[in-house]
């Protein structure tokens, strides 16, 4: 499907679906760990290694959320955003870094990140933060609580 004809969670059908997720980041196994827990929690999982392979997966393909690095060769995860925000398109945005841009943050306006996470933070913290987002949006994670 491409990214024009994507419906919104308020164009689909009320009936559960799996969360969409793209998950970008350098650090393969860093990656996959990432996929795995979110693959056992009802997620349909995308990995692009990079922003110039997740820019193509968001051309190609719709998702409900995108968990983007910022620190990677080519395109930095803060560019990847600046370009879907470019192209208006409102996918919710995970920045989960080892190193937060706070000072790049601050000075580029119009990001729309949801939630900044770092690397370094408990696995359950980075879990609730997903499930928060896709709640704002209409979906959860199958192992959450009933909203």
């Amino acid at each position: 499907m491409k990214r024009h004809e994507c419906l919104t969670v308020r164009d689909a059908a009320p009936l559960p679906r799996r969360a969409r997720i793209l998950v970008v980041d350098d650090d393969p196994d860093l990656c996959e760990v990432t996929a795995r827990i979110l693959s056992r929690l009802g997620c349909e999982v995308a990995l692009a290694k990079d922003g110039v392979e997740a820019w193509g997966a968001l051309q190609e393909d719709c998702y409900d959320l995108l968990i983007t690095d910022h620190q990677m060769p080519w395109v930095t995860g803060l560019e990847l955003i600046q370009k879907l925000r470019a192209e208006a398109m409102t996918l919710p945005v995970i920045l989960f870094s080892a190193a937060v841009p706070v000072a790049e943050l601050n000075r580029l306006p119009g990001l729309d990140i949801q939630a900044v996470v770092s690397k370094s933070c408990p696995l359950e913290q980075l879990l609730k933060t997903v499930d928060d987002v896709l709640a704002a949006t209409g979906l959860a994670l199958a192992e959450s609580n009933p909203r």
